[in-house]
């Protein structure tokens, strides 16, 4: 924990959720404005040749008339480091300009004749994307045509400190020409529906451990809570079942849901003092108490401040013992030589 500060996990935690929320968005715009596009979630994925494992993208869109599609990534915390910003963005493209076979759904696997990359990014990040993507494609034109969206995050103008989720088109084009139209005109949503929303979609791809923990508390603990009183105990398989059924309703028929996210989660809970670790396997203590996202914070934050007074305490100890050694051996020295 201490090689990461406590901004960096926050910058995660919020990352992440936005990640979520502007995936919820664009499901809420496709399923507003067309009736001919089927929204994917990201459970569903790409098949590639034989030796390369499907790609899961943010979401996907398909028209299965006219057999065109989107493949989309959400890039919530685009960072401004350029290095940085160039390995994430050449990952992508090549990942999903070079490798994409076609589209692996449950019904059938067929070839994808036209699809377009669409990147969605902040609006302060858009214009270094948008330079970046242009030099790429000048040093090597694109396979498939790409299209970035911008969004951002407002307030709403009467003062009621209400926020605003919008997506709006930004440049290049897709093969959809009805979808370029209607993202050139821009959609919004209430983020107090996103919110909502995303409690029944709480993961997409690998969280931050903090953000599981936070969520098991404020879901799928207060769940059990109620079934079972204020103590109770837990195992690792009824949390997985639990969020499967109940926390992953994207849409699709499969889950990018991992056991491992719940395990990690559960052990530092345990590092927390959050939880007591049973001594019967897979079982886990629960003294449950209501907590928000505020108090999950503040307690990361003490846990913080509490592990650098240990770090320094030792420090300081050491520095006291060898300046306690040399006054010994200047005391020996000195005595010898009389």
């Amino acid at each position: 924990m201490t090689s990461r500060s406590l901004s960096d996990i926050q910058y995660e935690i919020e990352r992440y959720e936005g990640t979520i929320n502007l995936i919820l968005l664009c499901r809420f715009f496709i399923n507003d404005k067309f009736k001919n596009l089927k929204f994917y979630p990201p459970e569903e994925s790409f098949y590639t040749d034989y030796q390369v494992e499907p790609v899961a993208p943010d979401f996907s869109l398909l028209d299965k008339k006219q057999t065109l599609g989107v493949v989309c990534e959400v890039k919530a915390g685009l960072p401004q480091n350029e290095q940085y910003l160039k390995n994430v963005i050449d990952e992508k493209l090549n990942r999903y300009l070079n490798l994409i076979k076609g589209w692996s759904l449950d019904e059938s696997k067929f070839a994808l004749i036209q699809y377009t990359l669409l990147f969605i990014a902040h609006v302060d990040n858009i214009d270094k994307l948008r330079a970046y993507l242009i030099k790429k494609n000048n040093e090597s034109q694109f396979k498939k045509k790409v299209s970035v969206w911008e969004y951002q995050i407002h307030s709403d103008q009467y003062g009621k400190g209400l926020r605003f989720f919008r997506i709006r088109f930004y440049c290049g084009e897709s093969n959809i020409k009805e979808l370029d139209n209607e993202a050139n005109i821009g959609y919004s949503v209430l983020g107090n529906e996103l919110d909502r929303e995303r409690g029944t979609c709480l993961f997409t791809t690998d969280p931050p451990v903090e953000y599981t923990i936070m969520n098991l508390w404020i879901f799928i603990f207060s769940y059990f809570a109620v079934k079972r009183g204020q103590e109770f105990k837990i195992s690792t398989d009824e949390i997985n079942k639990l969020i499967k059924k109940q926390f992953m309703r994207w849409g699709g028929k499969k889950t990018l849901l991992r056991r491992s996210w719940i395990v990690d989660a559960l052990k530092k809970m345990v590092d927390y003092k959050l939880i007591n670790k049973e001594e019967e396997k897979d079982s886990y203590n629960v003294k449950y108490e209501k907590r928000n996202k505020k108090d999950f914070l503040d307690m990361i934050k003490e846990k913080f401040e509490k592990e650098s007074e240990e770090i320094k305490e030792p420090e300081f100890k050491r520095k006291k013992e060898v300046e306690v050694k040399k006054k010994q051996l200047k005391l020996n020295s000195n005595y010898q030589e009389k």
